[in-house]
């Protein structure tokens, strides 16, 4: 549990006595609030087609530092999991997107900049494409040992092509369509 713990240590009878404080933090409530997984491609503008993209929530009330984190599509492996190697902090109440195969300036060109806040943090990736018949993402800390210990994680359905899956606050699920 999240808090802050005194511990004492003796060593031996009548020897000396230590005590230190532990601090568990709280653990990161990072939600998975958007997929892309079917977009119309040239659908917005024939200059530019996406890929997949994501968006990732910082739903609590420390910021969170991404670096080493990682994320797949397949849940039975690290080893092809995609890792964020830059520092990526998400503060709290702060969205960023994920976006495969395409660059942040490329991904903004295709929103059209008025469309998105100037401080939305971009973070490109070279693969990991989902599937338009249905598919997840699994989301990990960088201290992950075991890939059923995901941090986040959601599966959708088949993706109507040019509609994304929405989070519902509701719920605490991703499914509802754009």
């Amino acid at each position: 549990q999240a808090g802050t713990y005194s511990v004492g240590v003796t060593n031996g009878v009548g020897g000396t006595s230590t005590s230190l404080d532990l601090t568990i933090p709280e653990k990161p409530n990072v939600v998975i609030t958007e997929v892309m997984s079917s977009e119309a491609k040239g659908a917005k503008d024939a200059l530019f087609s996406t890929e997949d993209w994501w968006e990732l929530s910082n739903f609590g009330s420390m910021p969170v530092n991404l670096q080493g984190w990682r994320f797949n599509d397949d849940h039975d492996s690290f080893e092809s999991a995609e890792v964020i190697t830059n520092p990526v902090v998400i503060a709290p109440g702060e969205s960023i997107v994920l976006v495969n195969d395409m660059t942040s300036d490329d991904f903004r060109a295709w929103w059209g900049p008025q469309n998105l806040p100037v401080s939305l943090q971009i973070i490109p990736y070279p693969s990991i494409g989902f599937s338009s018949s249905g598919d997840a993402i699994y989301l990990w800390h960088a201290t992950a040992s075991d890939v059923n210990d995901t941090v986040a994680s959601v599966t959708f359905a088949v993706a109507p092509m040019g509609v994304s899956f929405n989070y519902d606050p509701a719920t605490g699920a991703v499914g509802v369509l754009s």
